[in-house]
């Protein structure tokens, strides 16, 4: 848009309404559109540009250029640096600068997982959760970390080289006490925030970004669709497409994922994949690593068995569930789809085990391997995840396979079969086994192993019947697999990926993501031999059968939300006899169950289809 400079009748008419300049040479307005009489009290200040149909209220602005439709009102110190988009909305603000020379979040470093730095990672606003993961947890990359960070830190400079900040266009930014050094994008609400410092609110008009009322953020990055409001505080943080931070929550050195919630508690040193949830008073989770995880009330991922400094860190794979008022203490490793109860102070280290339940027993870990399995619950939050992906933008950037058994966990599972077994042969008469630091009890050990096979029965078959072609060539997908944080892919793969830098890997990831079919056939077919015909019968026959079994389990489980003690508090104010009568109005039957229904129902449509087929 072509500006020019004011004529005198315009000055005339500025001063006349209160504004003033230290030069008015310096104020340029749009060829087209601009009205002197919508400026009101207003104090300029270096170079200025004011587009069309402005409309600026008791502010004083210096070295802005403003866009078309914006409008400004009651800026009570200084409005400073910026660049303001067309159609923004900027009022009730105490101060709101940008400097030269700043980053903007941009190459600032955040101590994941360990607190003394040793997995330290600069954020940038280009960062995914498999970017981040590879940064964090493959320290034994060096070039290719070396190369990475050389690329971030040079990317953090032409941030820096820009000679001001900017509020997108529709951006709303009202009611704050303190803003500086914060760039903020498009249609990205900030409304009652009071710090925000050095940070990147990345919006789009399609996946607004929200900060709301007592926030404070220092040195931080904001994902398109995140929203942290209600009093939360975050320092040196990343936080992801569509992640909640709220009601008070803190976080520090912490990197949150697409669809995380976060409420209430305190994280410290935090890597948080995709769907971690931890939103009840008194969590407190310090250097360790979740994924698709859930926080219990009270529980507690402590770092303190150290002598030499806060250098401990735990883990906890996809889908673990920590119950209320756990304790951990680092060092601690846990397989995916683990549940944890109680206190454990002796580091079990149980990731060869997925699907387990960790419990205290007079200050034992006890394991249950692979109680996890084919349970209510484990299900239903399988199911839960991909209907809670909030992401609206059109290219979301951190990438997610939902699938509840996939080859990287089907590996798992037939290693931790041979692992079990090998315990079995060297001590079969052994009442309790000891692994990982955790004791197994000899009809524990046994179910485990049934229930992994189970699982190997309905991961095969279900590809089967799901029309899962049989692919017998050469090309990724034979070997190992990985879980990059959501992305679960072939290591071939990603050693194709990673050999120069993550910089720009993100279209390879996605591609990745996309061909995992294709993968997937190669995989099945190569663990599975699927080639024979008469084994691809011996497996649907034993996948007709174990669906029989696992359809009966779940029945029998549910049953219990049904009857007996679940009815306990129900009519309490009515006769014994209108007791089931409250409680079918409010539970319903078990027949209608939401959930298991039609889960039920799925798994004997797919019963008839193996019948078919066989």
């Amino acid at each position: 848009m072509p500006y020019r400079k004011l004529t005198q009748c315009e000055i005339d008419a500025l001063v006349a309404s209160g504004c003033e300049a230290e030069d008015w040479q310096r104020v340029e307005v749009a060829d087209v559109g601009f009205d002197p009489t919508r400026l009101r009290h207003v104090r300029f200040s270096g170079q200025i540009s004011l587009g069309s149909a402005v409309d600026l209220r008791d502010a004083t602005i210096c070295d802005c250029m403003v866009g078309d439709g914006v409008r400004i009102n009651g800026v009570r110190s200084a409005l400073a640096g910026y660049e303001i988009g067309r159609g923004a909305r900027l009022t009730d603000i105490g101060t709101m600068t940008y400097r030269a020379g700043t980053t903007a979040g941009n190459g600032v470093r955040v101590a994941a997982v360990n607190e003394n730095g040793g997995r330290a990672v600069p954020l940038f606003d280009g960062l995914t959760a498999q970017t981040a993961h590879l940064m964090v947890f493959h320290r034994h990359r060096t070039e290719t970390l070396r190369r990475t960070f050389d690329r971030i830190d040079a990317y953090a400079a032409t941030i820096a080289a820009a000679p001001r900040g900017y509020v997108g266009e529709g951006a709303t930014v009202e009611g704050c006490g303190r803003i500086v050094d914060v760039r903020i994008g498009d249609r990205a609400t900030v409304c009652g925030a009071t710090l925000l410092q050095n940070g990147t609110i990345l919006s789009q008009p399609e996946a607004p970004t929200e900060v709301g009322v007592g926030v404070m953020a220092r040195d931080f990055i904001l994902a398109p669709g995140a929203r942290v409001v209600d009093g939360a505080f975050i320092e040196r943080c990343f936080v992801g497409e569509a992640c909640l931070v709220e009601q008070g929550f803190t976080a520090i050195d912490c990197l949150l994922f697409a669809n995380g919630m976060f409420a209430k508690g305190e994280a410290v040193s935090v890597f948080a994949a995709p769907h971690t949830v931890s939103h009840h008073k008194s969590s407190l989770s310090i250097a360790c690593s979740l994924s698709f995880a859930n926080m219990g009330s009270g529980s507690n991922m402590s770092n303190h068995a150290y002598k030499l400094g806060a250098v401990h860190q735990s883990v906890a794979e996809r889908g673990t569930k920590f119950g209320s008022n756990s304790y951990v203490q680092a060092p601690a490793h846990f397989g995916a789809y683990s549940m944890i109860t109680g206190e454990h102070r002796n580091h079990p280290d149980t990731h060869a085990l997925p699907f387990s339940y960790l419990m205290d027993e007079d200050g034992q870990s006890m394991l249950i391997p692979a109680v996890n399995l084919f349970r209510t619950g484990t299900l239903r939050d399988a199911t839960k995840w991909p209907n809670r992906d909030h992401r609206t933008a059109d290219s979301p950037r951190d990438l997610i396979r939902y699938d509840f058994l996939n080859p990287d966990l089907i590996d798992r599972i037939l290693a931790a079969v041979n692992l079990l077994s090998r315990l079995k042969e060297e001590k079969p008469d052994a009442k309790y086994y000891t692994f990982g630091n955790c004791s197994i009890h000899r009809h524990s050990l046994q179910k485990g192993i049934t229930y992994y096979r189970e699982a190997l029965d309905i991961f095969v078959g279900d590809y089967l019947v799901c029309g899962g072609t049989i692919d017998d060539s050469e090309g990724p997908g034979r070997g190992p697999w990985i879980d990059l944080s959501g992305l679960v892919m072939p290591h071939e793969t990603l050693e194709e990926i990673v050999h120069d830098d993550l910089f720009g890997a993100d279209a390879a990831f996605r591609q990745a993501h996309a061909r995992y079919e294709e993968y997937l056939g190669r995989y099945v077919t190569d663990r599975y031999d699927l080639s024979d015909a008469d084994k691809r019968r011996e497996h649907l026959k034993r996948y007709v059968s174990t669906l029989d079994t696992v359809r009966h389990r779940l029945s029998k489980e549910a049953a219990l939300e049904y009857f007996g003690v679940s009815q306990i508090s129900y009519g309490a104010d009515c006769p014994e006899s209108d007791r089931q009568t409250d409680f079918l109005q409010v539970r319903g039957e078990i027949a209608t169950d939401p959930f298991l229904a039609p889960l039920l129902s799925e798994m004997e449509h797919k019963a008839e289809q193996a019948r078919a087929m066989l």
